[in-house]
C-alpha cells in the first residue's frame, strides 16, 4: 500500500510540474485546458508591455479560439470591424510544453512555435520569437470565466 501511494504521489507530482508558471497541480489535461476562447489581455514585445501593435493579432482584446483537434480562429478589431482568421491551426509539441500556431489574418501569415509558460483553466501565457528576432509574450484569459 505504501508503495502504491508513493507511486501515485510521484505521478501526480511529475505531471503537475509541466509549465514554469503553473499550475503546479492540475487534474485536467492540457488538451482540455487549451480548448477555449481566450481573450488577449497583455502583450509584451522584447520585455516591454505594449497597448497597440501594427499586427492585428497582437493587439490586446483579440480573441484566440482553440478548438479540439487543432482548428484555431483568431478574431481582431480592424478599422472598427471584427475580422477573423482562416486556415488557422494549433498543435502541441515537445511533450505539450510548446504550441505550434499557424493562421492568416488581415493579409499577414502568423506561424510560430511558442513555449507555454502557464496553462490553467483561466489563464494561458506563452512566449515566442518571431522571424525578425523580436521576443513576444502573450497573456490570455479564458472568456468562459
Amino acid at each position: 500500500m505504501k508503495r502504491f501511494l508513493l507511486f501515485v504521489f510521484t505521478v501526480v507530482l511529475l505531471s503537475g510540474c509541466r509549465y514554469k508558471e503553473g499550475p503546479f497541480l492540475s487534474f485536467t489535461s492540457p488538451d482540455k485546458r487549451i480548448v477555449a476562447t481566450w481573450s488577449l489581455q497583455n502583450v509584451y514585445r522584447n520585455g516591454e508591455k505594449i497597448t497597440t501593435s501594427e499586427y492585428a493579432a497582437l493587439k490586446p482584446g483579440c480573441a484566440y479560439a482553440f478548438h479540439a483537434y487543432g482548428p484555431l480562429v483568431v478574431s481582431a478589431y480592424v478599422n472598427g470591424e471584427i475580422r477573423e482568421s482562416y486556415t488557422g491551426t494549433w498543435q502541441f509539441a515537445n511533450n505539450k510544453k510548446e504550441v505550434i500556431v499557424k493562421f492568416f489574418l488581415v493579409d499577414r501569415q502568423y506561424e510560430y512555435t511558442a513555449v507555454i509558460k502557464k496553462l490553467s483553466k483561466t489563464e494561458f501565457i506563452y512566449e515566442y520569437d518571431d522571424s525578425k528576432g523580436e521576443h513576444w509574450r502573450l497573456q490570455m484569459f479564458s472568456q468562459a470565466y
